[in-house]
């Protein structure tokens, strides 16, 4: 891998998990410091490195296209951050709706995303360090909601989580 991150595909950047930490930690996981420092420094090389090249390639001027958290779509409105992250909070780190996961339990949590998604997307922004925690929440909402579809859309059991609506998991319980 590239220092900055680039793969052998052109304009497509790998970071964290997916970008090889072994210059970081060598062949071992790294455990929560090293993973964290990892995640963040490749991220911010990844996304540097893929800003470089877009404009580098663009046809035309580049112009911002993301809303949730800088540009609503709708009428801005006051929307309590803390009780939006609670949200997300309860549907990513519930033991009874993450490590024992079935369809119907996943889609009620991405649907409970979707409608949060909807209201921040439409409505939050904020100004100076609102501003950051605005695009953080919006950044977790949309998160959950990718963690939740990929959930989904894996019908298998996988470390810790337990799809208790295939037929195996039991067996691979035991």
């Amino acid at each position: 891998m590239a220092a900055d991150c680039a793969t052998d595909v052109p304009g497509l950047f790998a970071a964290g998990d997916v970008a090889s930490r072994v210059p970081v930690v060598g062949a071992i996981s790294g455990g929560g410091s090293p993973n964290s420092a990892w995640a963040v420094s490749s991220g911010t090389w990844a996304g540097r490195a893929a800003v470089r090249h877009a404009h580098g390639t663009a046809a035309a001027p580049l112009r911002p296209i993301g809303r949730a958290g800088i540009r609503p779509s709708g009428r801005r409105a006051a929307v309590d951050t803390t009780a939006v992250i609670d949200v997300v909070r309860e549907e990513l780190n519930a033991y009874d709706k993450n490590m024992f996961r079935d369809e119907a339990g996943l889609r009620s949590s991405l649907s409970t995303l979707d409608t949060l998604w909807t209201e921040v997307e439409a409505t939050l922004t904020g100004e100076g360090r609102d501003a950051v925690t605005a695009r953080e929440t919006a950044s977790l909402v949309a998160m959950g909601r990718w963690v939740k579809e990929a959930a989904l859309r894996r019908r298998e059991s996988l470390g810790m989580h337990w799809r208790t609506d295939d037929p195996t998991w039991q067996e691979a319980a035991a």
